[in-house]
């Protein structure tokens, strides 16, 4: 609920955030306003280097953002 309410979303990501089940809940959701609503809600920070392929593919739209 409070993602959904938030005008920003920060996430910080490391290998073992993007792992875990949490990190899909909210990339999922985060991706969905990004792309399909247009709302530029999320700040990515990337704590440490991260392979583009630990990123799931069905984020591929984030995988691309990640190569600029």
């Amino acid at each position: 609920d409070s993602i959904e309410k938030s005008q920003k979303t920060i996430f910080v990501l490391s290998e073992n955030f993007v792992k875990s089940e949490w990190c899909k809940y909210e990339l999922d959701f985060s991706h969905f306003r990004l792309f399909d609503e247009n709302d530029d809600t999320a700040i990515l920070i990337l704590l440490e280097p991260i392979e583009k392929k630990a990123i799931p593919q069905r984020f591929c739209k984030l995988r691309k953002i990640m190569n600029t």
